[in-house]
C-alpha cells in the first residue's frame, strides 16, 4: 500500500485544486472534494461542439522514499500511466524534489455518458451517474486506472449490463484457464490469494467481470484472461455506488478529440490490440466528425499521434 504521507499529501494536493465548499458542485468538468470525481456537464462550447474534457493537470513533488509505483497507486494510476508522462524518471529511485507530473486531464471517450464506460487503448473505466449536492442534481463521472486481458485473452468489446454483485467471491476456475495449469486448485475460496479480490461485479457477458486483485501491479496493464481488475481500494468504492442493472459499454477508442472553451484537444494512448490501421485517418475522421478538422494545426496532431503518452495536447490553430 502507498505509505500514509502519500495518502495526506494526495488529499492535500486534491483539495488545493476545489475552489468549492466541501462536496459541493463547481463549474463544468470540475474537481469534486479528494474523491477522484468530476461534475460533467455535456454543454457545448461557442461553436456548437460539445466540452468532454474532465479534470486538471497536477505535480507531485518527490520525497525521500517515493517510488513511482507507490505514486501511481496514491493517485490511482497504473505505473505505465505515470511512466508514460515522465520519461527518462526512475521508477524505483526518482530524484527528491523533481516534479512528477499526474496525467489527472482526460478526454472522455464517445459514449452515451451513461453507467460504465470501459475504454479498452487507455486501461481506464468511468462511471458516471447522478449525484445530490446542495444545489440539487449534477452529473458526475469518476475515474479508475484498471487492468485488462492479455493479447491472448483480449478484453472484449460491446454493450452489457452489471446482473449481480458479490463480496468475498470464491473463484471457479474456468476450464479454458484450468489447462495452462498454473493453479494448484480448480476452486479458489476468498481470501489473499483469490485473484478476484474482495469485490466482484458481475457482468451479462458470460464468464466476465468487474473486480479486484491479488496483485495490485496487474492494474494499469494487460494482465489478465479479459476480466477488468481495480486496485482494491478502488473496487470498494465502486461496488458500492454501482447498482445492478447499470449499463456498461466496453469501447475501443485509442484517439480521442475534445474540446474545453474554445480549444480543440487530442488525447492518444498505444493501440495495445493493434486494432488501428491508420491513426492519422482515424484523428482526421474523428474531427471531421466532429466538425472541428478547420480548427485545428495538423502538425499538432502528428506530434501527439507520434508521442501517445495519454496526455491532452492542444491542437488548436494559434
Amino acid at each position: 500500500m502507498p505509505n500514509k504521507i502519500l495518502f495526506f499529501r494526495k488529499l492535500a494536493l486534491s483539495l488545493s485544486l476545489v475552489p468549492l465548499v466541501w462536496w459541493g458542485v463547481s463549474t463544468n468538468c470540475s474537481t469534486l472534494g479528494f474523491t477522484g470525481a468530476y461534475s460533467f456537464q455535456a454543454s457545448r462550447d461557442g461553436q456548437g461542439s460539445l466540452e468532454n474534457i474532465i479534470g486538471i493537470p497536477q505535480e507531485y513533488i518527490v520525497e525521500k522514499g517515493d517510488t513511482l509505483l507507490d505514486i501511481a497507486r496514491a493517485y490511482s494510476f497504473g505505473v505505465e500511466e505515470v511512466k508514460a508522462v515522465n520519461p527518462g524518471v526512475d521508477p524505483w529511485v526518482p530524484p527528491v524534489g523533481h516534479k512528477v507530473l499526474l496525467p489527472t486531464q482526460w478526454v472522455l471517450p464517445i459514449s452515451s455518458y451513461q453507467g460504465i464506460v470501459i475504454n479498452i487503448p487507455e486501461l481506464r473505466l468511468y462511471y458516471f451517474f447522478n449525484s445530490r449536492t446542495d444545489r440539487g442534481f449534477a452529473r458526475i463521472v469518476k475515474s479508475f486506472s484498471i487492468g485488462l486481458g492479455e493479447d491472448d485473452w483480449q478484453t472484449p468489446t460491446g454493450r452489457y449490463k452489471v446482473v449481480g454483485k458479490e463480496k468475498n467471491p470464491t473463484w471457479y476456475i474456468p476450464a479454458s484457464i484450468w489447462k495452462e495449469g498454473r493453479y494448484p486448485k480448480r476452486i479458489v475460496p476468498p481470501g489473499p490469494d483469490n485473484p478476484l479480490g474482495k469485490y466482484r461485479l458481475l457482468l451479462s457477458l458470460p464468464s466476465y467481470g468487474i473486480h479486484g486483485t491479488d496483485w495490485p501491479w496487474a492494474v494499469g496493464r494487460k494482465f489478465t484472461h479479459g476480466c477488468i481488475r481495480l486496485y482494491p481500494e478502488d473496487i470498494e468504492k465502486l461496488y458500492y455506488i454501482v447498482p445492478a442493472g447499470t449499463p456498461v459499454d466496453i469501447t475501443y477508442q485509442p484517439i480521442k478529440v475534445g474540446t474545453k472553451g474554445t480549444e480543440v484537444y487530442i488525447e492518444v494512448h498505444p493501440d495495445i490490440y493493434g486494432r488501428i490501421k491508420n491513426p492519422f485517418q482515424t484523428a482526421i475522421n474523428l474531427l471531421k466528425q466532429r466538425g472541428l478538422l478547420s480548427r485545428v494545426d495538423l502538425d499538432r496532431v502528428l506530434k501527439a499521434l507520434d508521442e501517445q503518452n495519454g496526455l491532452p495536447k492542444k491542437i488548436s490553430l494559434d
